[in-house]
């Protein structure tokens, strides 16, 4: 019964994929076409063979001859942001003006992949990273590669506007703008993880950062996309396991190996790929140990980590389009640091089909579609023993339609459902066993209006949570809307306004409730009466450059109706607090500040400083006073010079005492924490070594995360120094 959904899925993408190949659904001469000719060439003006041109966000690629050169056919009129990728990881981009007939060249110098990279955001409206005033942040090649800890949470720790909940070093979800829980989503290449993290801050999130290709986080209105409850944001998690570009080549790979002093840190991935005809096939696999770690005041007992996961999957390539399978396969076990005698052996295994086919029915340009079925389970052990057991049967569906400008706007409609049966069983059996289903309509349009670009976005969701035991149905409708633009009053300077009205149905956590939760040490009530959240929210950006100097700085504000939030009652059951569900208005606000400048550059030596900091305040309106667990102010800056083949960086983040608390909290003094990297790249034509020592907090600094429910219990981890390696070939 479980495995109906994916069926009935997978059979209708094959039935479309057969329909598209039988009737020539993209058809190139039904309007007229451009042809784009880009040649990609070295800092030295040398011809780049074998690099991988694309358009970001929709499927057309092409690989250098041996001039330099691609070709990219059949493109519509329109702008289109072009990248060049070598094989050995240099990269470029471009912004491209597309007319009808003929054909257009473009040129695109590649950088080396140590330089200051300018990633982008295959969001609804791609971006060059250093052009864009949004919210967003993206992590790729060796800023990836130095960031990936053990769990999601720490490895985004360091972005603006991102903290981490760290419970344990296996249990560390992402936090963005003070918000966690299912205020943030995390998406595995734009479909729902699909663990249980989101219900508990002792559930890990069920994958792992070694072996990513990218991972994005979007905050704001952009989130939009992905859900209204998503007050936070959202983060997007790129890596497999269906391919979905050609790999072009029988095999290509990328392999990965490090290994760290505190708490003997081991970790190993390998991500291969290969093409046969139009088959192209991904396999990926990772290994991760770690030992209970030491922080400045001694070694946490019970903090260790190991996770392994696996991914294979298979497509199908066709004229603009491709269909494929996957299956990925996550397990972990990690102890609680809360609780000695406690560990938990996680398991999560995940099929998905997706795909991708060109469309010419008037407007539409093409449809995207993606289906996921996920069976996951966690055991927390108390010794040897079975003490609790989670368990989430979970499908999720995505489908997508893009379409040209009606009006000067283009833009995506698109559909999304889930299906979730969530089990808590045992000894903490706080949240009855629900059966959860959310369905969502969405429509996202961007347009140009002279020197304003400006986004739509509106949704409606219905959620319906249905429990066993006495406990009643709840069923919530609600719509949702946003809108901003971005002014872009000089080329070297943009504004950006946003304003917003989104909604949030009740969790079956907040809703259903009733019982001890040793993850929080709350004896937890919930509130079946509580209502929707209604959120206002508004955000100011600008983005100003000029020569080699950028600086970013965004504003953000939100009011939410109904906020529900835990309240203690000072009673106490089970000799635990007793904390109930309820309801009030709260208002948050902040600023994220992120700078670029690049101190000398030239071909042999590149020397830049990044900089930067964030806050947030969330506080119940009214005499509700602070909010609990919301993050202090940051302050960080990195400075890195590049002299090929080597690399070197110096990083410092000082964290602000967090001295707004709720008056159940106390006081959490700041630290500062000191980095540094060097770093040595061999690049041939076609492979690559990367090579990395790295040192993390050398002063072993005393730090404690405001953010946890047991901060003095899972402080931060003490110095460390780790070496990393990475083979491109």
């Amino acid at each position: 019964m479980k495995r109906k959904p994916l069926i009935s899925c997978l059979l209708a993408c094959l039935l479309m994929f057969v329909v598209s190949e039988s009737h020539a659904v993209a058809n190139p001469t039904a309007r007229e076409t451009a042809t784009l000719v880009v040649t990609v060439v070295t800092a030295q003006k040398q011809a780049v063979a074998d690099a991988e041109v694309t358009i970001v966000g929709m499927p057309f690629r092409a690989r250098t001859n041996s001039q330099g050169q691609a070709r990219l056919e059949g493109l519509k009129p329109g702008r289109y942001l072009v990248q060049a990728t070598t094989p050995t990881g240099e990269t470029a981009s471009q912004e491209q003006a597309v007319t009808p007939g003929g054909e257009l060249f473009l040129v695109l110098q590649v950088q080396p992949a140590t330089f200051h990279e300018e990633v982008l955001v295959s969001a609804a409206h791609p971006e060059k990273m250093t052009e864009t005033a949004r919210p967003v942040s993206v992590l790729t090649g060796d800023t990836l590669l130095l960031a990936a800890q053990p769990s999601l949470g720490e490895t985004l720790r360091e972005q603006p506007g991102v903290t981490a909940s760290f419970y344990a070093p296996g249990a560390s979800r992402p936090l963005l703008r003070g918000q966690g829980g299912d205020r943030v989503r995390i998406l595995q290449s734009g479909l729902d993880v699909g663990d249980a993290s989101d219900t508990s801050p002792d559930h890990g999130v069920a994958l792992t950062p070694f072996g990513l290709d990218r991972v994005e986080v979007l905050r704001g209105p952009a989130a939009l996309l992905y859900g209204t409850e998503t007050l936070g944001g959202v983060v997007n998690t790129v890596g497999g396991p269906v391919p979905q570009s050609p790999a072009d080549a029988p095999l290509l790979g990328q392999t990965w190996w490090s290994v760290g002093s505190n708490g003997w840190q081991r970790a190993l991935a390998a991500n291969l790929q290969g093409q046969r005809g139009a088959w192209s096939w991904q396999a990926t696999g990772s290994s991760q140990r770690q030992n209970d770690y030491r922080s400045a005041w001694g070694k946490v007992k019970n903090s260790f980590a190991d996770s392994d996961d696996a991914s294979i999957g298979l497509a199908r390539f066709t004229d603009g389009g491709f269909l494929g399978v996957g299956f990925d396969r996550h397990q972990s076990t990690y102890g609680s640091p809360v609780e000695e005698n406690v560990h938990v052996a996680l398991f999560r295994q995940r099929w998905e089909a997706r795909g991708e086919l060109p469309l010419s029915w008037g407007a539409l340009t093409r449809v995207r579609f993606g289906v996921a079925q996920v069976d996951y389970h966690h055991q927390e052990y108390e010794g040897d023993e079975v003490g609790t057991r989670v368990q989430n049967q979970q499908t999720s569906a995505r489908l997508e339609l893009h379409h040209d400008a009606i009006f000067g706007f283009s833009g995506i409609l698109g559909w999304e459902g889930q299906s979730r049966d969530l089990q808590v069983k045992g000894e903490e059996s706080y949240l009855p066993h629900t059966q959860s289903q959310k369905a969502a309509v969405f429509l996202w349009e961007h347009g140009d209006a002279g020197r304003v670009h400006w986004e739509l976005g509106a949704r409606w969701d219905h959620v319906r949570h249905d429990p066993r035991g006495e406990n009643p149905r709840r069923g919530f409708d609600f719509a949702s809307l946003t809108t901003s633009a971005t002014f872009k009053l000089s080329d070297n300077l943009k504004l950006y306004a946003s304003l917003g009205y989104t909604g949030k149905a009740p969790n079956p956590e907040e809703l259903y409730s009733h019982g001890p939760h040793a993850a929080t040490g709350l004896f937890e009530v919930g509130d079946d009466r509580l209502q929707l959240e209604r959120n206002r929210h508004g955000e100011v950006g600008v983005r100003w450059s000029i020569a080699r100097h950028s600086l970013q700085l965004n504003l953000f504000r939100a009011e939410v109706a109904n906020f529900t939030f835990q309240n203690l009652t000072g009673e106490v059951v089970e000799d635990l607090p007793v904390a109930v569900f309820r309801q009030a208005d709260a208002r948050f606000w902040g600023a994220e500040l992120s700078g670029h400048w690049d101190l000398l550059t030239d071909p042999a030596s590149h020397l830049e400083l990044t900089y930067g900091g964030d806050m947030v305040r969330g506080e119940l309106q009214g005499r509700g006073g602070n909010l609990p667990r919301i993050p202090p102010a940051r302050l960080f800056a990195r400075l890195e010079w590049h002299v090929d083949p080597w690399n070197l960086r110096l990083g410092l983040q000082r964290v602000l005492a967090a001295t707004r608390i709720s008056q159940w909290e106390t006081l959490t003094p700041g630290y500062t924490l000191v980095d540094a990297a060097v770093g040595f790249r061999l690049a041939g034509q076609r492979t690559a070594h990367i090579l990395w020592l790295q040192g993390a907090n050398l002063t072993d600094a005393k730090a404690l995360n405001h953010t946890s429910f047991f901060k003095e219990k899972s402080p931060l981890p003490g110095r460390n120094v780790s070496v990393r390696y990475q083979l491109v070939f």
